[in-house]
């Protein structure tokens, strides 16, 4: 209101009379908004209203903020009338939770939906009243509630709802950023690009100079205005920074970030990153999440798309595998933006391994998803076969097909590792290689070759000191090496080296950084102890490789441990449930893809069956088991299979009264071809077995002699681990039958 010269008392007057004349007819409501930006002459006139009508049925309602730096006058002519006793000041505090349930009901949200909408709408808009209306008025029209009648159904949030300003707020804000100086409405706008909270001395040193003072450009925009509030020294980037102010609310960011124009936004964007960039040169790491957002609001799709990677990586090293899988879908979407094929490929290689690595955590190496990561790493590390960046891709390659038991491919993937990784800048891999031959031989069935390419990878490791704890899967190849050693040694004849080895992996399990290794070394352990027979220590380190993969969300290792915890459970007697725990286990197995180890575990489960009676079914397992051995060639277990299997036709003819003449044939054909087979695997506790099942037939026959010579043959052979349960056994038999 503008009162000019000699009229000013006279117009005052006549206002004060038209107010009176009005509401003496009719009670009058006069609303009045924002009365702390007022000036002198509006406060006046409504003054000289206030105290001048008494008679009337007149009723004003003005609204005001409660800042630091409002205009004295309006204080004095607040206070003024509050002395006067003509007013009664009503504070309207931020609403609470119960406070926005009770604005809900009176809008008639029904019951059910109250509690969801009312704590969404507190977090969104910190029970800012205005915010709290105007965002569920929005959140309606938008379709995120869903309106039946008089009732609001289920509250439907769309991912980005949060950061979504509605209209009439947008407004709103931006008329009352246009009212700041034209200074503060710059330091507003560039204080946004970098974030919610703000550090003045950052700012001060790195964008705006000694010329400009940014704390007392804050200290007005959150005194005087509202738009900024104070925070205790917030610690940002690891403790570099520390936050002295932050944006009030999101929203306030949002729009003062949206004022900029593209490019300026842009060029802003492109000084942080480089110059977060020099400040954090020696970890860059730690702010990677950092540099690729403020590159990809630059446009420098380069540095994006590798600050992407090294976020990944860095969620990776801190367990948070749902931080990385987000970095890098990121990643990815750059990756197709970028227009240098070559480099785009190269980073894409990498990222695709650290997401495969996630996924096989979680869903196992059959699941399409996974499949398909892999597939398109593969074309691409043949598309860049002489790029050295490709090695560590060929190597998680190789373990995928190994794992797959597509043992072909995983040969070409080696060669082109071998020939890649030549001269001394290279050295590193060489473990790596070994490791997969290691375990390449070992599932074939090669144990001798499994044994030397073990030790080689030890000896290469224990030289170059390494020992790899990267990110959430990544393959420490002393511990792997260690394991397989500990299993060829048992396998061929050494139990007690065995155990010695096996104690060697537990020590370096124990202090592991990595869950994956963790869970594996624990499920290992298990796999020695229940080859020797330790159904106890089986048991338990199943147990310990469970509570690890239930706190990292490991699906590979928590089925496995699984089925060898019931397994070792059946096997001692513990409880008879343990068969229906296994199968359901095994139907989980099968949709994760746990191929490689499959022939195994049926191994366990037809065991399981057997010691419940269940014969035919036993047998069943063991004839699909064989099959699918024949047709991918993991020849590994495929001694004790048949062994089993023999045993069982055995078993079968005297539960059903059948002479075991009528089965003798092809159980000693099955005996006989499980001897031959590890034999001619140096595998020689397997070759004990099938002896020992064998000299039983035999005895039953009318045949001990023969059986016993077969068996002390085996027994002799030996030169260690006489007190393990089977050379025990064996031991029993001869010299109970000499």
């Amino acid at each position: 209101m503008e009162l000019q010269g000699g009229s000013a008392s006279r117009m005052m007057r006549e206002l004060v009379i038209l107010l009176e004349n009005i509401a003496i007819e009719k009670p009058l409501l006069l609303i009045i908004e924002d009365l702390h930006w007022a000036d002198d002459q509006t406060l006046a006139a409504l003054l000289q209203v206030i105290t001048s009508v008494d008679h009337a049925s007149l009723f004003i309602i003005a609204t005001y903020r409660h800042l630091e730096q409002i205009e004295s006058r309006f204080l004095e002519t607040f206070t003024e009338l509050l002395a006067k006793q003509k007013c009664t000041e009503i504070v309207l505090n931020h609403f609470t939770n119960k406070n926005i349930r009770s604005y809900l009901r009176a809008s008639n949200c029904c019951n059910d939906n109250v509690e969801s909408i009312s704590e969404w709408l507190y977090r969104n808009t910190k029970g800012l009243p205005l915010f709290v209306t105007s965002l569920y008025k929005y959140a309606i029209l938008q379709g995120w509630l869903h309106q039946e009648g008089q009732e609001l159904e289920r509250l439907f949030i769309n991912g980005h709802a949060r950061l979504v300003v509605p209209g009439t707020l947008r407004s709103l804000i931006n008329s009352q950023i246009n009212q700041l100086p034209g200074y503060l409405q710059m330091f507003l706008e560039i204080a946004s690009v970098y974030g919610m909270m703000i550090s003045t001395n950052y700012l001060k040193k790195h964008l705006f100079g000694k010329d400009y003072d940014p704390e007392h450009c804050a200290e007005i925009l959150t005194k005087g205005f509202g738009f900024l509030k104070r925070v205790d020294d917030v610690s940002l980037h690891h403790g570099k920074l520390n936050a002295d102010f932050a944006f009030a609310h999101p929203w306030y960011q949002k729009v003062a970030y949206e004022r900029l124009s593209p490019k300026m936004r842009a060029d802003i964007h492109e000084i942080a990153g480089s110059q977060l960039e020099n400040m954090f040169q020696h970890n860059v790491d730690d702010i990677a999440s950092v540099l690729a957002l403020h590159y990809e609001k630059s446009g420098n799709l380069k540095k994006a798309i590798f600050y992407r990677k090294q976020a990944a990586q860095v969620a990776l090293v801190n367990y948070t595998p749902d931080e990385a899988e987000r970095q890098l879908n990121r990643g990815f979407k750059l990756i197709k933006m970028f227009k240098y094929e070559q480099l785009g490929h190269v980073e894409e290689i990498e990222m695709l391994m650290m997401f495969g690595s996630i996924l096989v955590g979680r869903k196992g190496y059959a699941h399409s998803k996974v499949e398909k990561v892999y597939s398109r790493a593969h074309e691409l590390c043949l598309k860049y076969e002489k790029n050295p960046h490709v090695l560590p891709a060929l190597f998680d390659l190789c373990m995928y097909y190994i794992n797959r038991r597509e043992f072909e491919t995983c040969k070409d993937l080696l060669n082109m590792l071998f020939e890649l990784s030549q001269g001394d800048d290279y050295k590193h891999f060489i473990p790596r290689e070994y490791t997969v031959k290691c375990m390449l031989c070992w599932y074939q069935g090669k144990y001798p070759d499994s044994l030397d390419f073990a030790k080689q990878s030890l000896e290469y490791s224990n030289h170059l000191s390494q020992r790899v704890n990267g990110d959430i899967l990544s393959v420490d190849t002393r511990l792997t090496s260690v394991m397989y050693h500990s299993l060829a040694l048992w396998i061929m004849g050494y139990p007690e080296q065995a155990q010695r080895q096996m104690n060697k992996a537990i020590e370096i399990t124990k202090t592991h950084e990595n869950p994956f290794m963790k869970a594996w070394g624990f499920c290992f352990a298990g796999w020695l102890e229940s080859f020797l027979r330790n159904y106890s220590s089986a048991e338990d380190y199943g147990r310990f490789c469970l509570e690890e993969t239930r706190k990292n969300d490991i699906q590979y290792w928590n089925i496995q441990a699984s089925i060898l915890r019931e397994w070792a459970q059946i096997m001692s007697g513990k409880h008879s449930g343990s068969i229906d725990y296994i199968t359901t286990y095994f139907d989980a197995h099968q949709e994760i893809g746990i191929s490689l180890s499959e022939s195994m575990l049926l191994f366990f489960l037809a065991e399981g069956l057997s010691q419940h009676g269940y014969i035919e079914l036993a047998l069943a397992q063991l004839d699909n088991v064989l099959g699918t051995v024949d047709r991918f060639g993991d020849m590994w277990w495929k001694a004790e299979i048949l062994r089993l299997r023999a045993d069982l036709l055995v078993k079968q003819s005297l539960i059903n009264k059948i002479d075991v003449d009528i089965v003798y044939h092809e159980a000693e054909h099955q005996y006989h071809q499980a001897i031959n087979l590890a034999k001619r695997q140096s595998a020689k506790s397997l070759e004990l077995r099938a002896a020992t099942s064998l000299f039983k037939l035999l005895d039953q026959v009318g045949k001990k002699e023969q059986g016993r010579i077969l068996l002390g043959d085996v027994y002799h052979s030996f030169n260690e681990g006489f007190k393990t349960y089977d050379l025990l056994k064996a031991q029993k038999l001869i010299m109970d039958n000499a």
